[in-house]
């Protein structure tokens, strides 16, 4: 008993370890991202980027993954933070757009978004019938939702091209605009499993994302095609999920649908188009600095640090999930998705600019979120849990004042399709 006593504290030990790692990580980057230390320029921070290439992607950094227990004993220890407690400076807000950028996290932060709404009973943009999306990937028009049956809008989090006229005539004036990037590479990876594009485009061999690669236009050309059309489900023709998707998602003009301006051989169009996104979203988040971006949104948006808890969902393992590119491959995509280069280079820079006026407590607040997304993940999904537990409860800190987790309510709230319970909401009404 004594022994597995130990182990189980050797265990949570090395949890703690493993989350001050990750801030370790996440302070060295943001010195190095901001240009503060060896003199770094712009252009330096973009080829850092690149050579770095998320070699321990960020999304996988909450030490919860690491582990199974939930020790109920544990304390978050940030004591020289004991004394304070959470004064609300700020204005809750209720209204946004979340863009949701394919396979940048943006299931998972769409249960945050869906959760915060629904247990408030706010009004959600739904997509018309059985629908997934609200048009996506065509611009957004006035037939892809259902009609609001209260005053207006709050919350528009499913699927969608950013598409300004449409969203600014039926969101309210003081909404904010929110999305998600990620690194173009690690996304190109993550689509070309997810989507399943070998077996779509038939690309042969054991490498079939080196093989891809380097014949790009004739897999990505029959991958679009009509006859590849009745095993891509979802994917309209003519439509790239490989070609700058991100900027795609964001509604720059890119040539599709067929017809439509194509702005993509313009380099000042593109960069205008890239600082018109800037002035127009509150806060464009980095997938690679999870946690920062998630502590950005809850001071932009004056939330709790409950509102921003998370159980991650759609994440997949594939084999080169985490193998270094080979420098060939890397200098292709970096050419065929130099758009997306473009816009992930401007807002990371930003997003690190904007870090750096947060203030001395942002590093602690970071960590403070690291250590009760740890203890909740445990709390609710660790093998030691029991039925009737007692609530995980959360001390006050200067970012909010103390709560309590339930695993009868809370916990089930993080696994229950949210989506479909608010559409049974919308029929009901």
């Amino acid at each position: 008993m004594r022994l597995r006593h130990c182990l189980f504290r050797m265990r949570l030990q090395l949890v703690s370890a493993l989350v001050l790692v990750s801030l370790y990580i996440s302070a060295v980057s943001y010195y190095h991202l901001s240009g503060r230390d060896l003199g770094g320029t712009g252009q330096d921070i973009q080829v850092a980027l690149r050579q770095s290439h998320d070699v321990f992607p960020k999304e996988d950094n909450t030490a919860a993954a690491q582990s199974n227990f939930y020790d109920p004993y544990f304390h978050l220890k940030l004591p020289h933070l004991a004394n304070k407690h959470f004064v609300k400076t700020c204005e809750e807000k209720t209204n946004f757009v979340f863009i949701k950028c394919m396979k940048c996290a943006t299931e998972t932060m769409g249960t945050i978004l869906r959760r915060y709404g629904y247990i408030r009973n706010l009004s959600f943009v739904v997509p018309n019938g059985k629908l997934l999306y609200l048009g996506w990937p065509y611009p957004m028009t006035h037939k892809d939702y259902r009609p609001s049956k209260t005053s207006g809008f709050n919350i528009l989090v499913e699927h969608s091209i950013y598409t300004k006229t449409v969203m600014r005539q039926i969101m309210p004036a003081d909404t904010k605009y929110v999305t998600i990037i990620r690194e173009p590479y690690n996304h190109f990876k993550s689509v070309f499993n997810y989507f399943n594009i070998a077996n779509v485009a038939k690309i042969p061999g054991p490498d079939t994302l080196t093989e891809y690669l380097h014949n790009i236009e004739k897999y990505d050309a029959f991958y679009k095609s009509q006859e590849a059309s009745p095993i891509r489900y979802c994917i309209p023709n003519n439509f790239s999920m490989t070609q700058n998707l991100l900027s795609r998602c964001l509604g720059m003009p890119l040539g599709f649908p067929p017809g439509h301006p194509d702005i993509s051989s313009d380099t000042l169009a593109v960069q205008s188009y890239i600082e018109q996104l800037d002035s127009e979203f509150s806060l464009v988040m980095i997938l690679e600095y999870f946690m920062e971006s998630l502590v950005m949104l809850r001071r932009l948006m004056c939330w709790t640090i409950k509102d921003i808890l998370y159980h991650s969902v759609n994440r997949q393992e594939y084999r080169y999930k985490r193998s270094f590119p080979k420098p060939r491959n890397l200098e292709i995509y970096y050419k065929w998705s130099r758009i997306d280069y473009m816009l992930y280079d401007h807002f990371n820079e930003t997003f690190w600019k904007n870090v750096g006026e947060q203030g001395d407590n942002f590093r602690d607040e970071v960590y403070f979120l690291f250590q009760v997304e740890t203890q909740m993940e445990l709390y609710c999904f660790g093998s030691n849990r029991t039925e009737g537990r007692p609530p995980l409860q959360i001390p006050a800190s200067p970012w909010s004042n103390a709560f309590n987790f339930t695993a009868e309510e809370d916990c089930k709230l993080l696994l229950t399709n949210l989506f479909e319970k608010i559409k049974e909401r919308y029929d009901q009404m």
